[in-house]
């Protein structure tokens, strides 16, 4: 795959495989963010790239102005959660 992630990332037969809850540099496999979120958000917005390569952007949630909320709030987190000395640096 383009994003370095194999098409199987399934773990091998009796391996022991723990969920990481953290933050992490690493790339993770879509489908199981999609999957760790499932029962646990009342409102959503999914947003990515397709197999394709294009944009794929999708809401639980129809009105415009809150899901635009929802976006900031989402980029606000994003942005304070940047060390300082990254953000000054770029």
């Amino acid at each position: 795959m383009k994003d370095g992630r194999s098409s199987d990332d399934s773990p091998r037969p009796g391996a022991k495989v723990e969920v990481f809850d953290g933050i992490t540099r690493m790339d993770l496999n879509p489908d199981r963010v999609l999957a760790a979120a499932m029962g646990q958000v009342q409102d959503v917005v999914v947003i990515g790239w397709d197999h394709s390569g294009g944009f794929y952007v999708a809401s639980s949630h129809a009105s415009g102005p809150d899901l635009l909320w929802l976006l900031e709030k989402a980029r606000h987190a994003l942005m304070a959660s940047v060390p300082d000395s990254v953000s000054e640096s770029g």
